[in-house]
C-alpha cells in the first residue's frame, strides 16, 4: 500500500494534546505510532506521547489476530505477548465498555475468579458455535475447563467480539461490574497524564471505520477532557491505504 497520514502537520508539539486518529484498521497503531514519534522528536521518544491502546493489545494472541494469514505463522506468534513492550513504548490499555474479543472476557474472569466448567459460565449461543466450529459436541464443550477454550484449537470463535452476554447470570453482571471499574481507572490514569503536561493518541470512535467514515465519539474521550486543562489541544489525524 501507499499510506498517507493527514493532520498531523498541524500538530504544533505542545503539551496536553490529544492527537485524534480516524481508525481504519487494526495495523493502523503500529504503523502510526512511530510516525508519530519521529514527528514529535526526542522528547516523544523519551515518553513525551502517551498512547490509548486497545486493551487487547496487551495479551496474547494480539499479534496473531493482527496477521491471521498464513495460518501457520498466525499460529507461531499466537503465544506472544507484547505486554511488556508497550508500556516502555508509553502505551495505555483502554477498555471498551460494550464490547471486547471473548478470550479477553475469559481471560479477565480466570485473573478475578479462577477455572470454572464452560457450562457454567458461558451462553449457549456461544457454546454453539464452539462445538460448531470445532465439531465437538455441545455437551463435551460444557464439560471443558474454561481455560482450555485459550488453546489454538477455539481460536477462531474466541477471537470475535462480543458483550458481556457471552456469560451467564451472575457470572455476566459480575464481569460487567469488574469491567467497568477497570474502564474508570484507565481513564482516570489518562485524564492525570494529560493534565501533567502530557500528550495522548489515540481513537476518539473506540472502533474501526473502514470506509472512513466518522463514527460517534464514545464518551471515553469526554471523559478524558472534562478533567483536562482549557489549554488542551485535539489534533484530528486521518491515515489513507492507496
Amino acid at each position: 500500500f501507499n499510506i498517507e497520514i493527514h493532520g498531523l502537520e498541524n500538530d504544533r508539539k505542545s503539551p496536553r494534546t490529544y492527537i485524534a486518529l480516524l481508525h481504519k484498521r487494526d495495523l493502523d497503531p503500529i504503523i502510526t505510532i512511530p510516525i508519530v514519534l519521529s514527528h514529535r522528536g526526542w522528547r516523544a521518544m523519551a515518553g513525551d506521547v502517551h498512547f490509548a491502546l486497545r486493551s487487547d493489545a496487551f495479551s496474547p494472541g494480539y499479534l496473531a489476530h493482527l496477521v491471521q494469514r498464513p495460518h501457520w505463522f498466525a499460529r507461531l506468534l499466537h503465544p506472544i505477548s507484547l505486554r511488556s513492550v508497550l508500556p516502555w513504548l508509553g502505551a495505555n490499555p483502554v477498555e471498551h465498555l460494550h464490547i471486547r474479543p471473548a478470550e479477553e472476557w475469559i481471560r479477565e474472569l480466570l485473573s478475578a475468579e479462577g477455572d470454572m466448567r464452560v457450562g457454567n459460565a458461558l451462553s449457549p449461543t456461544v457454546i454453539q458455535e464452539l462445538a460448531t466450529a470445532t465439531g465437538q459436541t455441545i455437551q463435551h464443550i460444557e464439560e471443558l475447563p474454561i481455560s482450555r477454550l485459550l488453546s489454538w484449537r477455539y481460536e477462531n470463535v474466541v477471537q470475535r467480539a462480543y458483550g458481556a452476554e457471552v456469560f451467564i447470570g451472575p457470572v455476566q453482571r459480575r464481569a460487567e461490574q469488574r469491567l467497568l471499574r477497570m474502564m474508570k481507572q484507565h481513564l482516570a490514569d489518562l485524564s492525570a497524564w494529560l493534565e501533567s503536561g502530557g500528550s495522548l493518541f489515540g481513537s476518539p470512535e473506540g472502533r474501526l471505520s473502514p470506509d472512513g467514515t466518522l463514527g460517534p465519539v464514545t464518551a471515553s474521550l469526554h471523559r478524558v477532557l472534562r478533567a483536562a486543562s482549557p489549554d488542551t489541544s485535539i489534533v484530528p489525524m486521518s491515515i489513507i491505504y492507496d
